[in-house]
């Protein structure tokens, strides 16, 4: 059982999973987390991996392995069906971001304890070149020790309020990819702050543009981003309970 859960959706790039696992693990600053992997039908040996995390057991870790990817939104749905019981804060994480500050969690929970009326915190993200997918906050302040300001909407590495997104109860976005900033708008309208934390980051994996004018992860990963069009399509067709 764990305060904050935290969700993981996973369609190959093994070595990038592997990467968040473990910086996860190594800079969180508390034990209080379970960190939820949804494999979304990989066929690079994720299952294998992660079966073999969970024989050995030192990491933290529930798995879920899909048949089908049910995309962004049904990933979000899978982990919050897997919550622990006791679960009041959960993240959204991106399995090609890892953790380089240590303590972050502990800092999170704090702020996030201290303060209600905040619905998200986004983490910053280093190792993202181009401006057009940087969010830059507004109205930074100090709060509890970390400069943070105002965002219109958030994604990536993001914490929220497990009973925020019980209320908002947006599992069926139909968007193949972008649940995190429909959320978090969905948050704003409701009066709650969206933030991003400029101190507590994260790093994006091969995310820098190299000499041959593509991201690392381009690169890389041509296969995946071969089939980015449809890798996130799958979800509405899974049957989850609608309220």
């Amino acid at each position: 059982m764990a305060k904050v859960n935290i969700i993981t959706r996973a369609f190959n790039r093994l070595e990038y999973t592997a990467k968040c696992i473990y910086s996860v693990d190594k800079h969180a600053g508390t034990d209080d987390y379970t960190h939820i992997i949804i494999n979304q039908a990989s066929t690079d040996g994720t299952k294998q991996f992660l079966n073999s995390l969970l024989y050995e057991g030192y990491y933290k870790l529930k798995v879920k392995h899909n048949e089908v990817n049910s995309g962004d939104a049904g990933g979000m749905k899978d982990g919050f069906d897997m919550l622990d019981d006791d679960c009041e804060y959960i993240m959204q994480w991106d399995n090609d971001c890892e953790a380089i500050t240590p303590n972050f969690l502990t800092e999170l929970i704090k702020v996030m304890d201290e303060h209600p009326t905040i619905g998200c915190i986004m983490l910053k993200r280093s190792g993202i070149e181009s401006d057009v997918y940087v969010l830059k906050p507004t109205n930074v302040r100090d709060i509890c020790g970390h400069p943070m300001g105002d965002l219109p909407q958030a994604t990536c590495v993001t914490i929220y309020r497990r009973e925020d997104l019980k209320n908002i109860n947006a599992w069926f976005y139909k968007e193949k990819i972008g649940w995190g900033f429909y959320v978090t708008r969905r948050l704003i309208s409701l009066g709650k702050k969206v933030l991003k934390c400029l101190d507590l980051k994260v790093y994006h994996i091969d995310g820098e543009m190299w000499p041959e004018g593509k991201t690392g992860q381009e690169l890389k990963y041509k296969k995946y981003f071969g089939r980015k069009t449809t890798r996130g399509s799958n979800y509405l067709n899974i049957n989850y309970d609608k309220k």
